[in-house]
């Protein structure tokens, strides 16, 4: 779907609560590919929990693509849930996630809820809520590939896997950027300064003033531990 959009397609919806226009994905291969530059949906209510395992709901591999103010549901059961819900690919520089609530049943995990695959610049998530089960280590936003100039800001995450350790992950690769001003909560009981975000060894992005724990009824600490 959508493989026809132009440059600046806008598709806005109108409505709050269940008035929002709703799409559901219904079958393992749906998905919206978005690889046309310049295009905004906001407004929406996205139910990427149509089927057993959505492989990959949303595609982005053009530029200055943007996903605002949107509900998207990425889990409701065992056999009703995405495996990736939005990847970034190839292509989607400038690409930005703000606004809305993401969501999940607490025991049905995605294997990622936004996986960055691509060496894209300019990657900007900022302003929302995320609150489902993802692969522990995963986190609920995954970056794969060295992307550059990353901005993730003031974002409130949850993985509510059994063993989750991370909400935010990087894997060994040299993407560069910050992370400021968020609030992770992970479910795994142990080191809460060393969960939240967790790099790899090349990771090069830095982290201002965001706080992670791993516990009910306790503060979260600055993590990871400040610098010296």
């Amino acid at each position: 779907m959508l493989s026809g959009l132009v440059p600046g397609t806008r598709i806005i919806g109108v409505g709050e609560g269940s008035s929002k226009p709703t799409f559901r994905w219904t079958a393992t291969g749906d998905q919206w590919a978005v690889a046309a530059a310049d295009c905004v949906f906001a407004g929406l209510k996205l139910r990427l929990e149509g089927a057993n395992g959505v492989v990959k709901a949303i595609l982005v591999t053009a530029a200055n693509v943007a996903f605002l103010d949107n509900e998207v549901q990425v889990a409701s059961g065992a056999a009703l849930k995405a495996t990736i819900a939005l990847e970034v690919g190839a292509g989607a520089d400038a690409f930005e996630l703000a606004g809305g609530y993401w969501y999940g049943t607490a025991t049905h995990n995605v294997t990622d809820g936004v996986k960055v695959v691509s060496a894209v610049d300019r990657l900007n998530i900022h302003d929302i809520d995320m609150d489902f089960s993802a692969t522990a280590g995963n986190g609920n936003i995954h970056l794969t590939a060295a992307a550059t100039k990353v901005r993730i800001s003031r974002a409130r995450l949850q993985n509510d896997h059994t063993a989750s350790t991370a909400c935010v992950a990087c894997d060994a690769v040299a993407a560069t950027g910050f992370i400021s001003d968020c609030r992770f909560s992970t479910i795994n009981n142990g080191t809460a300064s060393a969960q939240g975000f967790v790099g790899g060894a090349g990771c090069l992005i830095r982290l201002f003033e965001t706080y992670s724990t791993d516990e009910p009824i306790k503060n979260g600490l600055l993590g990871p531990v400040a610098a010296t």
